[in-house]
């Protein structure tokens, strides 16, 4: 969305749509002109269907004199609408709107807190990724100007900023998932990073190129991307949103970022190769989840480490059969070059719990088809040996609209990843999705509460088109677990006809 304004009134801002919240019952929840009042009670009359249910939107025609072109009802399915009826109709109304044809709307929200939410739902719903359409008349005409007419404009600006900071996030994760591997490459993403992260507050980024990698014995790693040209590296976000009160470093992200992924050696099929660009939305997810921390200004302390490298074939590129030592200390024996993600991830995971010891360790991975057989595009896959960990991330994928579904981790697992002529072998023949798991689980302490996140089915939606998802998962994890907030005013609306 190009502009979100809030306004007092709506003369303050020349718009083409006007937009009246409507209650289950009917009944207009705003206060409105008279010649408008009766127009939108003349056609909710004169059509049966609308009820005004949340997310039901009636268009219309405006009176020649209201200085609109078209009103649009939405209806919020509550006489006393919350917050989470304004944000369930964000979409609904961002549709709605496009339907119209028109760019510019005024939309009538009486409490400053649910204009904001409503604001962040409809530009949330306004993602598009299009920048390479050069034919502007195959472009959808989207809204761009958006106003708020509400009482609390001081209070819309404060609460919209940081739900934007979170918007923005998710932006960037989804930008950076639908971006080609040819503009998103190992080196291109640390250097995004740091643009759109290293003058936030609270951040400080440390890009661990592949001469330090080496320094850092990060073998499996460097093995995954040693057959591209494009070298690997790794990039450490830091966020200290508590004025360094805090001085461990309590929660700890990691990302698998294979920038593409052609399975190098043991090859991917042909058709469906081109998501491939999306293998590192595990990254994308951190990095999007970092940036709407620092730019919500969340009063936490947070790391995060993603790896980024390019799977290819070549001449130099690694092998099955190949043995190789971790950072870790153990060795893996290669069974599959396409089983990459893990080996990205043993070498940051170890890493992190050893520079920086978090008490909590959350991985997120496009790791493998395997999820997509059980769980599809609906749920995320959710591994970890830790009950209470599980309901915490189980209550925050539900409340941010991006539910995970726990699969078990098992001896049985355990032990099929287990190496015959090494420590472990990359690759099993059995249940796909537990095995990876326990590959990785291999590589934590257990003084550390981890998880690790399958995204595969979930940042790489059936449409094609990713959307940044795990931003929003991850945000209200640290929100309700990692950071200590007032609690929110409560307020009840009534119907003004």
């Amino acid at each position: 969305m190009k502009k979100i304004s809030f306004n007092f009134s709506n003369t303050d801002t020349k718009s083409d749509v006007l937009v009246l919240p409507v209650s289950d019952k009917g009944k207009l929840l705003f206060d409105a002109e008279q010649s408008l009042t009766d127009m939108a009670r003349h056609n909710i009359g004169c059509d049966s269907k609308f009820k005004g249910k949340n997310g039901q939107t009636l268009s219309f025609a405006a009176p020649a004199d209201s200085g609109y072109k078209k009103i649009v009802l939405l209806g919020l399915g509550k006489k006393n609408p919350d917050q989470a009826a304004f944000k369930k109709a964000g979409r609904p109304l961002f549709n709605a709107l496009k339907a119209t044809g028109y760019k510019s709307a005024n939309i009538v929200v009486e409490r400053g807190q649910y204009a904001a939410v409503l604001a962040d739902a409809v530009n949330a719903a306004s993602y598009k990724f299009d920048k390479y359409i050069t034919d502007e008349r195959t472009k959808e005409t989207t809204p761009e100007k958006l106003s708020f007419v509400t009482e609390g404009v001081k209070e819309a600006k404060a609460t919209f900023s940081k739900l934007n900071g979170v918007t923005q996030g998710e932006f960037l994760a989804a930008d950076m998932g639908n971006e080609p591997g040819s503009v998103i490459f190992p080196e291109s993403a640390a250097e995004l990073i740091k643009k759109e992260l290293g003058s936030l507050p609270g951040v400080k980024i440390h890009v661990i190129d592949a001469e330090e990698m080496k320094e850092e014995r990060m073998n499996a790693a460097l093995a995954v991307g040693q057959g591209s040209v494009n070298p690997p590296c790794m990039v450490v976000i830091e966020y200290d949103g508590t004025d360094g009160k805090t001085k461990d470093w309590p929660l700890a992200f990691v990302g698998k970022g294979v920038t593409f992924d052609s399975g190098g050696i043991s090859l991917k099929p042909g058709a469906g190769m081109e998501e491939m660009k999306m293998d590192m939305g595990g990254a994308a997810a951190v990095v999007g989840a970092m940036r709407a921390l620092a730019g919500r200004k969340a009063k936490t302390k947070v790391v995060a480490i993603v790896g980024f490298a390019e799977n290819m074939p070549d001449g130099k590129a690694y092998r099955p059969g190949d043995i190789i030592e971790t950072r870790s200390g153990k060795t893996v024996n290669v069974g599959n070059t396409d089983a990459e993600g893990r080996l990205v991830l043993c070498d940051a995971l170890d890493y992190m719990q050893d520079i920086y010891k978090p008490g909590t360790m959350l991985d997120l991975a496009t790791l493998t088809g395997a999820v997509l057989v059980s769980l599809s595009h609906t749920f995320s896959g959710v591994f970890t040996p830790n009950n209470q960990l599980w309901k915490k991330l189980d209550k925050s994928g539900q409340k941010s609209g991006q539910p995970g579904w726990r699969l078990p981790l098992h001896a049985d697992f355990a032990k099929a990843v287990k190496g015959k002529i090494s420590d472990l072998e990359n690759a099993a023949r059995m249940a796909g999705s537990s095995t990876a798991a326990e590959f990785l689980k291999a590589f934590v302490k257990a003084s550390t509460k981890w998880a690790h996140l399958d995204i595969a089915g979930t940042f790489i939606p059936a449409d094609g088109i990713a959307k940044g998802h795990g931003v929003r998962w991850l945000d209200r994890f640290v929100a309700d677990n990692f950071e200590s907030k007032a609690p929110a005013p409560k307020a009840t609306l009534k119907p003004t006809m």
